[in-house]
């Protein structure tokens, strides 16, 4: 199958066209009075004429059309790492779904504290939701995604777990360099983790104007579903939507909302709603991750 050209590739080839109509112009100049140099210069001004007329059309007619929505992946599973990695280098990160497991174990046991780094050096305001293990939705979807019900609420307390080990990673780094004066409060970010009991309908991994997103579905489990993904453009589209749609979830008029993690004040320290976390895990286990 023929491989469709995006509008930069036209553009270098209608150059190519254009240049080796040049060439041939060039060559039938020094060659004898013939068929062959009348055949040339002809071929040779067409192609100049036909690559450069598609040009100035392309470039100064076509511009690039805004795509509200592009298929990033088939699989989510199938992902490229490049665009896991792009939450170490935006500024404005929200990451939503049933379950996000993966991306809580990766910042609470990263040796190197990437993520708090971004949070305490770099202005990063990370925002992240999951389902309360206790939700009366993880039964729906526990059967959609083909694992027991079981399963999926051991993942959901053990990503509490490492929400609560992820807190103790921040505060501890931002109540050492506050005491070794080197915090700046002018590049600390900002921290918002909670759970909700309500279905999501979504996945959704924003970095700044971009947005990957996936649905839920009956008929596969979210990582065997097709990544999305729609840029913010001028006017409204699938990004405010979806930017809405998270706005919408933290909002305080959602009593089905808990707020584990809170860091929005420059100059005071993260909190942990341990309450929260001592209902969900025990007041045991709480106090051996804070230990």
């Amino acid at each position: 199958m023929i491989p469709k050209l995006d509008r930069r590739m036209i553009l270098l080839i209608n150059i190519g066209l254009a240049l080796l109509g040049v060439t041939l112009d060039a060559i039938s100049f020094n060659m004898s009075q013939s068929f062959g140099r009348f055949f040339m210069e002809s071929v040779g001004i067409g192609l100049v004429a036909t690559g450069f007329v598609n040009f100035f059309d392309k470039l100064l007619v076509e511009a690039d059309k805004d795509v509200e929505i592009e298929i990033v992946a088939m699989e989510r599973a199938k992902t490229n790492q490049t665009i896991h990695r792009l939450k170490y280098l935006h500024e404005k990160v929200d990451i939503m779904g049933v379950s996000i497991a993966a991306v809580l174990r990766e910042i609470s046991e990263d040796p190197q504290n990437e993520m708090v780094d971004r949070i305490l050096r770099h202005s990063t305001r990370l925002r992240l939701i999951c389902v309360h293990p206790e939700s009366p939705f993880l039964i729906q979807r526990a059967h959609e995604d083909h694992v027991s019900w079981e399963d999926l609420h051991n993942r959901q307390v053990l990503s509490v777990e490492k929400i609560v080990k992820f807190y103790k990673a921040l505060l501890s780094a931002y109540q050492r360099e506050t005491l070794a004066g080197t915090l700046r409060h002018s590049a600390i970010g900002s921290v918002e983790v909670c759970l909700t009991n309500d279905c999501p309908y979504l996945s959704i991994y924003r970095v700044d104007d971009t947005i990957y997103w996936g649905l839920y579905t009956t008929s596969k489990s979210g990582h065997e579903s097709p990544l999305f993904m729609s840029k913010k453009l001028d006017k409204d589209g699938m990004f405010e939507l979806l930017k809405d749609h998270i706005y919408s979830l933290l909002s305080n008029d959602n009593k089905d909302n808990f707020t584990l993690i809170k860091m929005a004040m420059k100059d005071q320290p993260p909190t942990l709603n341990r309450a929260l976390a001592e209902q969900i895990l025990g007041e045991d286990k709480v106090r051996e991750l804070l230990g």
